[in-house]
This record gives structure tokens, C-alpha cells and sequence, in this order.
């Protein structure tokens, strides 16, 4: 929702609570990319990719694999259930948007437009599910 779906936003004017809380020293308290990243968050994608303040969509759809892969960072009630499993079988992308909010990006408000956001896009995805 922060994002507008363009994976190279720097997002001075509304970046996360956790942002301001949190600055990094790569990108102070300025939100980042695809998922809003910053503070530590934003210096390890930055490092993982070895691409600073302008990673690829690739780039950060990688380290948030790698996230969800590992458990990093994601919402200590959602490490003991099987989110991904959740959102794959939503009934709605509007649930499976509410899910991922939940557990991953934990965006400080707007969720009725994140579930706009993913009611919109779904018809145009073209989903494949895999066990990694």
C-alpha cells in the first residue's frame, strides 16, 4: 500500500512507525522499496544484494523469500502456524491480504486499502504455488 506497487520508492512522507523508531544509517528513516523496509531491515536487503539504496524487484523479492524461509522477521503468533499455507488457501485475496499484513509486512494502518490493493490485482496474477 506504502509502495504503490513500485519496488524503488523511497518513502519520506508516510514511512512506518517503525521507520522513525528505528532509522537506519543507510537510509535514516525513510521507507524503502516493494515492503517499506527500514532500519536493520533496510541495511540487510541493501547488503544481501549488494545493491544500496536501489535493489531490484528480484533483489528484494528474494530477501523476502529468504525471510519467510527462515522466519525472520516475521510475527512471533505467525512462527507457530502455517501462514503461507493460510494465505494459499484464503477464500478471498482480501483474507490472504489481511494474512500477509498480519504476519509479514505489519503495516501501521490502511489495511481496507491493502485489501482494495489485493481484490484489484488478483485477476491478473498468474499464481503458482510451490513447497519451498
Amino acid at each position: 500500500a506504502e509502495s504503490t506497487l513500485n519496488f524503488n520508492v523511497h518513502n519520506s512522507g508516510r514511512p512506518g512507525n517503525g521507520c522513525s523508531s528505528t532509522p537506519s544509517s543507510l537510509m535514516g528513516v525513510v521507507g524503502y522499496g516493494l515492503f517499506q523496509w527500514c532500519g536493520s531491515r533496510a541495511e540487510e536487503l541493501a547488503a544481501s544484494g549488494k545493491c544500496g539504496k536501489n535493489c531490484s524487484l528480484q533483489q528484494q523479492l528474494e530477501f523476502t523469500a529468504n525471510e519467510i524461509r527462515t522466519s525472520r522477521n516475521i510475527s512471533p503468533q505467525c512462527v507457530r502456524r502455517d501462514w503461507i499455507k493460510e494465505i494459499n488457501e484464503a477464500s478471498t485475496p482480501q483474507r490472504a491480504a489481511d494474512i500477509w499484513n498480519e504476519c509479514y509486512e505489519r503495516g501501521p494502518g490502511g489495511i481496507e486499502k491493502r485489501r482494495n490493493f489485493a481484490r484489484d490485482i488478483e485477476p491478473g496474477l498468474k499464481c503458482q504455488r510451490i513447497n519451498d
